[in-house]
């Protein structure tokens, strides 16, 4: 007796799921380049201990995703909210996908928040 949901699922279910999954993974990952890279680069600018490197131009590629969650962070964030709860709602919930869901619910809130205080103290 096979008690998983994931067999019991169609085929439209599946890739649903797996089409959920990819959009939380891009969007979550967009909020780590933004706390993982950004943020520390902009506050060695700020604090003018960058020296020349012109290696780290590469910020400049990074501006649509920096602009894309200045305009529209929270709803970024609540989309990634809505994916994972419909992941585990659809799946089988294990400690694991818990796990990966609070991980990427975090770092989405995390990313906003460091954009979202940036912005009202007028830190650039």
């Amino acid at each position: 007796m096979n008690l998983s949901r994931e067999s019991d699922q169609s085929i439209a279910t599946r890739i649903f799921v797996h089409v959920l999954r990819l959009a939380a993974l891009v969007l979550s990952g967009s909020a780590g380049m933004i706390i993982f890279v950004v943020i520390p680069y902009a506050v060695m600018d700020r604090w003018h201990m960058l020296p020349d490197w012109g290696v780290l131009r590469f910020i400049y590629l990074l501006f649509p995703i920096i602009l894309a969650w200045q305009h529209a962070g929270f709803y970024i964030v609540l989309m990634v909210i809505f994916c994972e709860l419909i992941i585990i709602l659809l799946q089988r919930p294990l400690q694991k996908k818990k796990l990966e869901a609070a991980v990427a619910v975090a770092l989405c809130t995390l990313a906003y928040l460091c954009i979202h205080i940036g912005n009202r103290m007028s830190i650039r």
